[in-house]
């Protein structure tokens, strides 16, 4: 309930104020007016306040006890709501992640296995390319040879004529 003054203005004790006059004071019917409008206002005020009063006893003064209970209920129930979105969010988001990762170590199994091949094929191919290249010596080196034996028997031949 909103606390009272002790000794409240009424309307009336504005209306029927009288005050002294003095030189080079406020025009008195002015000064009466105000205070009638000032009146008014507070009449209006007071029976304002009267309603919100009457309104206030008609709603039985409700337990705020059994508001905030209310209101914590349902901000329990929103945040248990969030809890439950959260934790689906996180499961949702390791089985995601589980699976990345299972995709990427099946990946990596498969680049391993063809760098693998790749290299067995490569050691192989150049096993291949140097016993052609080591034949291609071989026989260059054969002939060679024989040149060299024909060349040194005619080189002997010349000299034993000469």
């Amino acid at each position: 309930m909103v606390a009272r003054m002790a000794n409240p203005i009424r309307p009336g004790d504005l209306t029927g104020r009288d005050f002294r006059h003095a030189f080079r004071g406020f025009y008195p019917e002015e000064v009466t007016a105000f205070l009638g409008e000032v009146a008014a206002r507070l009449a209006e005020l007071e029976e304002h306040n009267a309603e919100l009063e009457a309104r206030l006893s008609a709603t039985g003064r409700r337990d705020l006890e059994a508001e905030f209970e209310a209101v914590a209920r349902d901000v329990g129930q929103i945040l248990q709501t969030a809890r439950e979105a959260a934790e689906g969010i996180r499961e949702r988001a390791a089985a995601e992640a589980a699976r990345w990762r299972s995709e990427a170590l099946a990946a990596a199994e498969t680049l391993s296995r063809e760098a693998q091949a790749d290299a067995e094929n490569l050691r192989g191919d150049s096993w291949t390319t140097s016993e052609a290249l080591l034949k291609q010596v071989l026989a260059e080196a054969e002939n060679l040879r024989r040149t060299s034996d024909r060349e040194a028997l005619a080189t002997l031949g010349e000299a034993e004529r000469d």
